[in-house]
């Protein structure tokens, strides 16, 4: 159990953004809020502490890359007339999203669609995912000299509050995949890993403005620190990702729908690249 584990890494991959969080045992019971973060830099603009949760596949549906590297070789890619045969995802939770939301069931042969609408294995793209940002880890921790082994490590992996018992399964299936299993593991609803993280801040409220959706929940923490729920989870797809989509209407508006097919088709690259340097404003903004 987590108890027992020296380290506690949390994975987070949101529908615009992914990455992981971390603490010791000794740091948790000195300071709860003594956590480190991922730490990524493309090159061009501010450190952050997530990357884009996007994938790229190659045409045998081989996993090739992830966040900035993924899109930088899609630009390559763009740029070469070659991207046709390749599976680029962007969105991907989204489509998870609308399908629970929907009511399917996703633990079976469940597909998603890449940025062009060639089909291709859900649970392949979620366990890549989440595969990457393990793997990541892994690697910083080796490179930090953080004098630790994996089997040192308790995972934590979050999701949606609504989803159901099939999107849970098959997020844990996900894991499993990578070698993020059984008593080393746990998935827990975002909504309440806010609502625990809130009680240590000299806060009264917290909103979850998440790139897709937006998640809202009502919780009284009590004299004996347990939460009761005065409200249930609920939210909808009405995250950062909406103003992205209205920017893009925006620039149809304005220079015509015509202008902005030939500039996605022939400049894919800086298509891309303005989207990156919108997102980055979008941050700073208060």
């Amino acid at each position: 159990m987590a108890e027992t584990k020296i380290l506690v890494v949390a994975i987070d991959f949101g529908s615009s953004g992914a990455g992981y969080a971390f603490s010791f045992a000794y740091q948790y019971k000195n300071n709860p809020l003594d956590i480190s973060t991922s730490v990524w830099n493309n090159g061009n603009g501010p450190v952050q502490t997530k990357i884009p949760a996007v994938l790229l596949f190659d045409p045998d549906k081989k996993f090739h890359s992830f966040g900035f590297e993924a899109e930088d070789k899609y630009e390559e890619l763009l740029n070469a007339n070659k991207a046709d045969q390749w599976y680029f995802l962007k969105g991907f939770k989204m489509q998870l999203y609308s399908a629970v939301n929907a009511g399917e069931d996703i633990r079976v042969d469940f597909e998603l669609l890449d940025v062009g609408g060639k089909h291709i294995s859900a649970k392949s793209v979620f366990s890549a995912a989440i595969g990457f940002l393990k793997d990541h880890f892994i690697q910083q921790m080796h490179w930090r000299k953080l004098g630790t082994v994996e089997d040192d490590i308790f995972w934590v992996v979050s999701v949606p509050a609504i989803w159901n018992d099939s999107a849970k399964q098959f997020m844990r299936e996900s894991a499993e995949k990578v070698g993020i299993q059984g008593e080393k593991f746990i998935m827990v609803y975002e909504p309440e890993a806010a609502s625990i993280y809130a009680r240590l801040l000299p806060v009264d409220k917290l909103v979850g403005n998440n790139g897709g959706t937006v998640d809202i929940s009502a919780q009284q923490v009590l004299e004996n620190g347990e939460l009761k729920i005065i409200h249930k989870e609920c939210g909808g797809p009405w995250g950062g990702e909406c103003i992205n989509q209205q920017f893009v209407k925006m620039l149809k508006e304005l220079f015509g729908n015509e202008v902005m097919k030939q500039f996605k088709r022939n400049n894919g690259d800086d298509f891309l690249q303005l989207l990156r340097d919108f997102e980055v404003k979008k941050k700073i903004i208060e």
